[in-house]
């Protein structure tokens, strides 16, 4: 990684911009003849920052342009990848929500049948609840404090991958 930024800015630096010549410098001719082979298009260099994105490349040169165009298709990657993992119905389901719930006030499960549901659907609110179900009889606090630790555990499986 430090050797990729090494590389980007020593090519930059290679390719910085020319500083642009003082007017006064340039001549002292007021004659009309040399303001206009001065001021004609063949003869101007072009200079400023480019706007384009051709001229941009152009004036970034190749090793840059090159690991520009790599970092953002790694970039785009990362960020499809992530859009397609944290999808709300992905990681809660609302149908297992609901019948699980469901079936748990009406009174129609029992402990293992709920570890089973869950273990049946693998959704990360899945998980989550198996932490709470694996209490089961327990005072509250100990059920509470299990769901929370594996919130946290389901939340730092699904950060995997963002850190920046």
């Amino acid at each position: 990684m430090a050797a990729a930024i090494l590389l980007v800015l020593l090519a930059s630096h290679s390719l910085a911009q020319e500083p642009v010549q003082d007017a006064t410098a340039v001549s002292d001719t007021s004659a009309p003849e040399a303001l206009e082979q001065e001021q004609s298009p063949s003869s101007l260099k072009m200079t400023g920052i480019p706007t384009d994105p051709v001229s941009i490349a152009n004036a970034m040169g190749r090793p840059f342009s090159t690991t520009f165009v790599i970092a953002s298709v790694i970039a785009l990657w990362c960020f499809l990848e992530r859009l397609v993992m944290l999808r709300k119905h992905r990681v809660i389901p609302r149908s297992f929500v609901e019948r699980f719930f469901l079936h748990l006030r009406a009174g129609r499960m029992n402990r293992q049948e709920a570890l089973m549901v869950c273990q049946q659907n693998e959704s990360p609110i899945s998980e989550v609840l198996m932490h709470g179900i694996r209490k089961w009889g327990r005072p509250s606090v100990e059920v509470e404090q299990a769901v929370l630790d594996g919130g946290e555990r389901q939340i730092s499986h699904l950060k995997k991958g963002c850190e920046c």
